[in-house]
């Protein structure tokens, strides 16, 4: 990765902030009131696409996807143009569900754009060969696997001893698990957590939650329960996806600041989701809750916590 460098400004600066309006956003969620990661915060305009907050470091993004376009090229360089307009500067590469095991997009973006992708795996665990396919691939320069699990009725395999070679050679090269899972999946997670404590494990989207029931939930609740595994990370939501308001989707900040309640800042991170995600708008809900806490926090959860893991 190449060093971090000041870049421009995300967003507006504060004197130039939009005022509340009919057109505006609105007001926070009353419970956002009196959490800590709620000092400061202001109301943001719906149609304002850009942020408030003047970063002085160049943010990681933990989740973007690469696939192969109908002209038989990846997706690559446009995503690198995206991320350079957002002043980001490298982003955790993994294919789309639909490309199953072919990892060959990211390992062709990672000799084309070197220092701006790490490789997250995807692998068909039931090959009897995925523990030295794995290997191959770390050796390549794989920084973990993802585990899509959320479309499987049974994932007894994750405890009945199946994959658990693969995850001692994931946990032996500390590299990373990442799941993709339903609310309903999330106490596997956990013994997986449990059971290979030496193995860094994230959760995708802050385990998929219910926006529109609120943060209140036993599915909810049961994602902020993983946090008692100090092995699990968790990354942000597809704001596009997950929220059920406009930009900048403000119904996601209790969720958020629950999980840096949970979690900490040390074990946050942002992903945008692109494509699936508009990359212009994906950081808008983190950097709203991020506005309340210190510069140290911020730089966790958009960069510092990116690094640990996955080096730079």
């Amino acid at each position: 990765m190449r060093s971090a460098a000041p870049f421009p400004s995300l967003g507006l600066p504060r004197s130039a902030r939009p005022r509340s309006s009919a057109s505006c956003s609105p007001p926070l969620p009353p419970s956002s009131a009196s959490r800590p990661w709620a000092r400061a915060m202001a109301p943001r305009c719906d149609h304002c696409q850009e942020t408030n907050m003047n970063l002085d470091f160049r943010p990681h993004d933990a989740h973007v996807h690469l696939e192969r376009t109908a002209s038989g090229s990846t997706n690559a360089a446009e995503l690198v143009a995206v991320m350079d307009a957002a002043g980001v500067e490298t982003a955790a590469a993994v294919v789309p569900q639909p490309m199953g095991s072919d990892n060959s997009p990211v390992f062709e973006a990672l000799a084309e754009f070197p220092g701006r992708f790490v490789a997250i795996l995807k692998l068909d665990v039931f090959v009897g060969t995925v523990v030295g396919t794995v290997a191959e691939l770390l050796d390549r320069g794989a920084r973990g696997v993802r585990f899509t699990i959320f479309d499987d009725a049974d994932v007894a395999w994750l405890a009945d001893g199946t994959v658990a070679p693969l995850l001692e050679v994931l946990a032996d090269r500390a590299t990373s698990l990442t799941f993709h899972c339903r609310p309903d999946q999330l106490r596997a997670v956990g013994r997986v957590a449990a059971d290979h404590p030496d193995l860094t494990v994230f959760v995708d989207h802050l385990g998929r939650p219910d926006v529109a029931s609120g943060p209140d939930t036993d599915q909810f609740n049961a994602f902020l329960d993983l946090a008692r595994h100090p092995n699990i990370l968790a990354k942000t939501p597809d704001s596009a996806f997950f929220s059920a308001v406009a930009a900048p989707h403000l119904d996601l900040v209790p969720f958020l600041e629950r999980a840096l309640d949970s979690f900490g800042s040390e074990r946050v991170l942002w992903g945008s989701d692109w494509p699936v995600a508009e990359y212009k708008t994906s950081m808008q809900p983190v950097l709203t809750v991020l506005e309340g806490a210190s510069a140290a926090e911020r730089r966790a959860v958009l960069r510092g916590n990116f690094e640990r893991v996955f080096g730079g």
